[in-house]
């Protein structure tokens, strides 16, 4: 007796079958947040020292802070993700009171300083950061209002 010729096709391609596979179990998946490039989860206003928030109001150009009439009101610091710190200073000048945000590796004056909004640039001879508007640098900015 002759096979027909599909018969034996199908048998065999039924042997080639795999099970199909199983569906992922539910605590496989994720659970945690993708990180952001913003301050830490809990932002934190750490404490920035007098000394380096009159250093960095001593960037006003054609002299210091205190010849200008510069003085420092309240400063508070946010460390973001990439480890810089964005320090918001509170200040008074001959014109008003406002507040500026620089950014710095480190809180103890050891490092370069750079400006970062608006008020930070316009008074002060700092180079611009590029971080204007970010999130951490509102963040610093909420810590000393």
């Amino acid at each position: 007796m002759k096979t027909p010729l599909a018969l034996v096709a199908l048998v065999l391609l039924a042997g080639c079958s795999t099970a199909p596979a199983a569906a992922p179990s539910p605590t496989a998946a994720k659970t945690t947040a993708p990180r952001t490039a913003t301050a830490t989860p809990a932002t934190a206003c750490l404490p920035v020292e007098q000394a380096l928030a009159v250093k960095i109001l001593d960037g006003v150009p054609h002299g210091t802070a205190v010849e200008r009439g510069f003085s420092v009101v309240k400063a508070a610091a946010v460390k973001a993700d990439s480890g810089d710190y964005f320090v918001a200073v509170r200040f008074k000048h001959p014109d008003g009171e406002d507040v500026g945000v620089w950014q710095t590796k480190a809180l103890d004056g050891s490092a370069v300083i750079g400006s970062v909004d608006a008020y930070a640039k316009s008074y002060t001879q700092w180079p611009d950061t590029g971080n204007a508007g970010s999130k951490v640098t509102n963040q610093a900015s909420a810590c000393v209002k």
